[in-house]
């Protein structure tokens, strides 16, 4: 399609993915990662007791065992909670981990602080939290973490429990004997654990997040082409439906009151041979269209001169209504064309003849950042069920604005699959405007 910008036909082909899908699958891999940081809080209390263990009980170090049980109780409570909240996920996920964030990171000073402060070997575990808000929270919010993991590590500088670790005193260096250097060990390889943990995690979450969106979209696409061509064949029905009364007339008439003249015959034959060559037109027309994309079969169209061009078309078959044209439109752009929008500005026209218009103004005109197509008529008004949006796709054929319904529903489905709408309203001197809405697709200098 020359000229349309490729942003343009890219927002055009991801118009269609349904918002509610969207939302519910990216939500589903957002409680996976939560579910996720729970059992990585789980990995990290469970580390805490072997550390609290090994350096009591081996080491014989002297630690405050009733404050540290204490917030080992509070940080296995806490996550309880956030696992039930996890089978009941509301809103606010986003600030609940943050805030479980905070707590943790809040735990974990406090634990330093009671096992020797910056002394103690596991301070490195701070940068677990900084990760884990890295990828769970927003900017933002993943920035107040990292300012709390420093700050509270700042202030472990200056204070904490003081804590009898033996240490070695041989000038020859390292050893591996060295319970500082032990301790130092045990602390990256827990952080280090945890993290590769925690990010092989993310990574299967986010790969059966886009399995799932590709699903989806492939479903999308497909069903996009059934209701293409639902689109089309309705459009199609409605297009033919006049020719095939003609010739239901014609033949109705030949049937009761026998052949005419031959002149007269002449003239019906010609009358039937165009009804056939409508509707084989309209048909052969839906089935070039119907397994083709929007953008593979649109066009670049100047607004006007498509008026102008299904106006004119629309009046060779109708030549008995009026049709005036009006161009109010004081920018430049263009729109999407194709097929199913011209089909559906007829299907309009349509509607205004069969509503008794005896003239029709066509008028294109700016808004905003979309452009307008209307179309006055002045017949006999929409009836008030139509103006609501509540007649069926299929309305009763018995039913006084039965014709409307039809043309309609398609014209309103079409549009929309075009990211365009369709507003209704009766005019205060008589009759109806109709107002297609369709988005500017091209701007001057593009």
């Amino acid at each position: 399609m020359a000229g349309c910008s490729p942003r343009a036909l890219h927002g055009e082909k991801d118009r269609f993915m349904p918002e509610s899908q969207t939302q519910s699958i990216r939500r589903r891999a957002e409680v996976l990662n939560l579910q996720l940081l729970v059992w990585l809080r789980w990995f990290a209390v469970a580390g805490m007791l072997t550390a609290v263990f090994f350096a009591h009980v081996l080491l014989k170090i002297t630690l405050p065992l009733w404050e540290i049980g204490v917030l080992l109780a509070f940080l296995v409570a806490l996550n309880l909670v956030a696992a039930w909240r996890l089978r009941r996920p509301r809103g606010g996920l986003a600030r609940a981990v943050l805030a479980d964030l905070l707590v943790d990171v809040g735990a974990l000073t406090i634990l330093l602080y009671l096992t020797g402060g910056a002394q103690n070997p596991f301070t490195g575990m701070f940068i677990l939290q900084a990760i884990v808000a890295a990828f769970l929270l927003p900017p933002l919010q993943a920035g107040i973490i990292f300012v709390a993991t420093v700050a509270a590590q700042l202030w472990l500088l200056g204070h904490g429990l003081p804590i009898d670790i033996p240490m070695s005193h041989s000038h020859a260096g390292p050893t591996m004997s060295d319970i500082h250097l032990q301790g130092m060990f045990l602390s990256f390889f827990f952080s280090a654990a945890l993290a590769v943990l925690f990010i092989l995690g993310i990574r299967d979450n986010l790969r059966q997040r886009d399995a799932r969106l590709d699903r989806i979209a492939r479903q999308i696409e497909e069903e996009k082409v059934v209701m293409r061509l639902g689109l089309l064949a309705g459009t199609a029905a409605h297009d033919i439906s006049t020719p095939l009364t003609n010739l239901a007339v014609i033949l109705d008439d030949w049937l009761d009151l026998g052949l005419p003249d031959e002149a007269e015959q002449r003239r019906q034959i010609a009358l039937m041979q165009e009804a056939v060559s409508t509707c084989r037109e309209s048909l052969t027309q839906m089935l070039a269209m119907g397994g083709r994309g929007r953008i593979e079969a649109a066009h670049a169209a100047d607004p006007m001169a498509l008026v102008r061009e299904v106006g004119g078309a629309w009046q060779a078959r109708y030549p008995e209504i009026g049709i005036t044209y009006r161009n109010q439109r004081t920018g430049s752009g263009m729109i999407l064309a194709d097929l199913l929008l011209t089909r559906s500005l007829a299907n309009l026209l349509d509607n205004a003849r069969e509503a008794g218009a005896r003239t029709i103004t066509l008028i294109a005109e700016d808004d905003g950042a979309g452009i307008v197509l209307r179309i006055r008529d002045d017949g006999s008004g929409f009836p008030d069920t139509v103006l609501q949006g509540i007649v069926p796709p299929v309305p009763d054929r018995a039913a006084p604005d039965g014709s409307h319904g039809l043309g309609l529903f398609l014209v309103r489905s079409a549009l929309r699959r075009m990211g365009g709408a369709l507003r209704l309203s009766n005019r205060p001197e008589g009759g109806a405007e109709v107002s297609v809405l369709l988005p500017r697709v091209i701007h001057a200098g593009s």
